[in-house]
């Protein structure tokens, strides 16, 4: 999702999670972050603290995360005055930036999560 919103040159300022229980009952759940984002990193990370929120009573067929509230990327945002500690890891846009062009060059299997890679 990251990726096609930097092909896009947009930002996303709201996750939300979409939830179909075994019932076909289905559920959102939406969140607007402070900074609007390209991450793949901070949409995944947003998600899932949705998904932990939510109290699970019955199986789930489907699970479904979107991205909406598109600003353009060039668009400027209202830094911090002072740094928060939590803020850890917040560099990612830049390394996914780096990880498009390396895919984009070199084939989809060029880059890769060393935790996706398994126990060869």
């Amino acid at each position: 999702m990251g990726r096609e919103l930097r092909r896009l040159n947009v930002k996303a300022k709201t996750i939300t999670l979409k939830l179909k229980h075994a019932d076909f009952k289905q559920i959102t759940r939406s969140t607007t972050i402070d900074n609007p984002t390209q991450s793949s990193e901070t949409i995944y990370s947003t998600a899932c603290r949705l998904f932990l929120k939510y109290r699970l009573k019955t199986k789930i067929r489907l699970i479904g995360v979107g991205a909406s509230g598109f600003v353009s990327s060039a668009m400027p945002f209202q830094l911090e005055l002072f740094e928060r500690k939590e803020k850890k890891g917040t560099n990612w846009e830049k390394v996914e930036r780096a990880i498009d062009t390396i895919i984009e060059k070199f084939g989809k299997d060029a880059v890769r999560r060393a935790t996706l890679t398994g126990n060869k």
